[in-house]
């Protein structure tokens, strides 16, 4: 801030001290940029203003850490090459579109000048929309970590979720990871949540102003008490195997495709069943399915059907698929 009994004159003088102040930059309202700045002679500060505001200064001294370089030059502003300064300051941009003024002073003592240069800018309107929002599972136990994924656009500083109740969970840059990618912010969100039941909570994204950007939709959970029922006929989706032909005794791989959630895959031939687990099998889950691959042991010979099922915690899903292979010695 400026001194009370400092003001700028609102008109142009020909001796007025600094002479252009200049940007190339994209800025953004809440963001930083540089301005430089060619000024006669060496002052000792530099200070901006707006036009509408005189209060509200800006100041900065040759030994401030935004001063990035100040750099002699020579410059002919009316009377032949005179001494001037290039000054590289970092500002940052708490103001909005508009005409801004720059005036110098040469004395700690003595006031700023009287005259001043006028320049404008124009901020670059901010992004902070939600473009998308997901949860790792749309129905999990009590208990369990959530994993939301919000999409926003990148100027966004902080996410809000706000549950029909009007309980909120904010998570603001500063703390939560996120990740700036292809022009857009995306927020990983661990948490729990513990009400009972369906759930739905509005994602609202903001940016630094506090503007606010609710999410199309609301993101919708159930959260269960002690498992995850499940639906009726879900469980295996599809089995592939490269070969049909297979030798006896030597453990084969199978695609086994499931549900998101299964737990456990079960290949069975007469009663007898082959049980996989993360533990003596793998997974991956992609596109909201999960893609087993399991070492299947083909114990009797010639032609043999199998049956695939997929388990769910304690639960054996009711769609099952089989295959048939010529099991050779």
């Amino acid at each position: 801030m400026g001194a009370g009994n400092e003001v700028f004159v609102a008109q142009w003088r020909q001796n007025v001290d600094v002479i252009n102040v200049t940007n190339t930059n994209v800025y953004k309202f809440g963001q930083y940029t540089e301005f430089t700045v060619l000024v006669k002679g060496s002052p000792v500060k530099i200070q901006f203003a707006r036009a509408n505001n005189l209060a509200n200064t800006l100041t900065y001294n040759r030994i401030n850490a935004a001063v990035l370089s100040i750099t002699p030059t020579l410059f002919d502003y009316g009377d032949g090459p005179m001494p001037c300064e290039t000054w590289v300051i970092r500002v940052h941009i708490s103001m909005a579109d508009g005409e801004w003024l720059a005036r110098a002073k040469y004395d700690l003592v003595a006031p700023f000048g009287l005259w001043y240069h006028s320049f404008f800018i124009a901020v670059a309107p901010s992004d902070a929309a939600v473009y998308d929002v997901q949860i790792n599972s749309d129905k999990f136990v009590f208990g369990a970590t959530s994993v939301v994924t919000v999409k926003t656009g990148p100027d966004a500083t902080k996410v809000r979720l706000t549950n029909l109740a009007g309980a909120t969970r904010t998570y603001g840059i500063a703390y939560t990871p996120y990740v700036d990618q292809d022009g857009f912010r995306y927020w990983t969100i661990s948490t729990k949540f513990g009400d009972i039941g369906a759930n739905s909570w509005a994602v609202t994204a903001y940016d630094v102003k506090g503007t606010a950007n609710l999410a199309a939709a609301p993101l919708n959970f159930t959260v269960f008490r002690f498992e995850v029922p499940i639906d009726p006929g879900r469980g295996v989706i599809s089995v592939a195997l490269d070969d049909n032909r297979v030798l006896w005794n030597i453990p084969t791989n199978i695609t086994v495709t499931t549900e998101i959630d299964s737990t456990a895959v079960l290949v069975t031939r007469n009663g007898i069943v082959q049980r996989f687990t993360p533990a003596n099998a793998t997974y991956v889950d992609e596109a909201g399915t999960r893609v087993w691959t399991v070492p299947v042991i083909f114990g009797a010979l010639g032609e043999c059907t199998y049956t695939v099922s997929a388990m769910f915690g304690s639960v054996v899903a009711a769609a099952t698929k089989d295959f048939t292979v010529t099991v050779l010695y």
